[in-house]
């Protein structure tokens, strides 16, 4: 499964309200693979008001193609009303510098934008982007010193090359009038999207092998002496701030805004026009459409923390994985009530003296059936 990314989206049109988008990566049609994948998201979905094909502009035939398998289409429907569906298939092409649609489909054209932000959402939201605790016993902190329950983990969504790929076009599109030869990114883990991008540019402009590294999220950031390649460009996983375009423009005024790309963005703060400029796709909770993520709170690193207040522990993210250096230690007084018979009398001779501190160390494994869960006493 996922060698068509296939997503409905709701559009404001009089005719049309509801789409189901058909995305092929590839510059071939599977019409075999095609036909169970829509078997598949009519399983849970159905039928909407139109049905749009969106394919490389090297797929010249893919109209015919559908065409004379229309009933094999409709039998992957459930109750498909064919008279109005027939009438609601439209087909468009992408290439090196965006989407093209034949002039009968202006809906398209004025909705093609919002259509593509609810297909990035679904993927960021579907696959598990946004990472949640409950803030009663943890929260994370971020590099740049805030503090919420809640955090965007663009490595999570990163599951179906279908969906790499969607991503990977539309960043591409954004750099249209760009010559790309190397890509920077905040994080190892979204280098599979560098990877998808410099794959469209060998199959649109036969590029030669495009250079993928990463700049390390903030530590490449504030390195003024870290001197990046002509022709590059900045892909950021996520934000919800837009610091790291700032900081990238602040210590490093030699790269062009217009070179950022911010793939998933949540303006939690007063939005960054600068960052908003660069957004591949923005979360913002959107009502109208039922879409989007609701805001939450965060806490700057000069305010006061209601999560620490509580007693939550404070998780360190660095890059966008969490940092498991050094254990977490809480200090906390026990009492040898607390301690199981077998050990009682062993802690009564070894137990804390006023006069040396402490001489114990304790492993205590429980006696359950989950044996891999320790108490340990200092």
């Amino acid at each position: 499964m996922g060698k068509f990314y296939i997503f409905n989206s709701n559009i404001e049109d009089k005719k049309y309200k509801n789409i189901t988008v058909v995305f092929n990566p590839s510059s071939e049609l599977d019409f075999g693979m095609l036909k169970r994948e829509l078997t598949e998201h009519f399983r849970y979905f159905h039928q909407t008001s139109a049905l749009l094909f969106l394919h490389c502009s090297t797929t010249s035939s893919i109209q015919q193609e559908v065409e004379n398998k229309l009933d094999d289409i409709f039998r992957s429907i459930p109750k498909a009303e064919e008279s109005s569906l027939r009438d609601s298939i439209f087909y468009g092409s992408y290439n090196r510098q965006g989407f093209r649609f034949p002039g009968r489909e202006l809906f398209l054209k004025n909705n093609i934008k919002e259509i593509i932000n609810q297909g990035l959402a679904n993927i960021f939201v579907l696959n598990g982007g946004l990472v949640e605790s409950s803030g009663i016993s943890h929260h994370y902190v971020f590099p740049s010193g805030k503090h919420s329950s809640k955090f965007l983990r663009t490595a999570n969504v990163l599951v179906q090359k279908s969906e790499i790929d969607f991503i990977g076009l539309n960043i591409l599109h954004q750099f249209k009038n760009q010559t790309i030869k190397s890509i920077y990114c905040d994080t190892l883990s979204i280098n599979v999207i560098g990877y998808s991008v410099s794959q469209y540019l060998k199959r649109f402009e036969k590029s030669a092998d495009i250079n993928i590294q990463s700049f390390k999220s903030y530590d490449g950031i504030y390195n003024k002496q870290t001197v990046f390649d002509n022709d590059s460009i900045f892909l950021i996983s996520a934000s919800t701030s837009g610091g790291l375009v700032h900081y990238l423009k602040e210590n490093h005024p030699e790269i062009d805004s217009k070179s950022i790309s911010v793939l998933f963005y949540l303006p939690i703060e007063k939005a960054s026009k600068l960052a908003l400029e660069n957004v591949i796709c923005n979360l913002e909770r959107n009502e109208k459409l039922k879409y989007g993520i609701e805001t939450f709170d965060q806490f700057k690193k000069d305010e006061t923390c209601l999560f620490c207040k509580n007693q939550s522990t404070a998780i360190k993210i660095i890059g966008d994985s969490f940092s498991l250096e050094e254990p977490i230690i809480k200090a906390k007084n026990i009492t040898t009530k607390y301690i199981s018979k077998d050990l009682k009398d062993f802690v009564e001779i070894f137990k804390y003296n006023k006069e040396i501190g402490t001489s114990l160390k304790v492993s205590f494994s429980e006696r359950t059936i989950d044996r891999k869960k320790y108490n340990l006493y200092h």
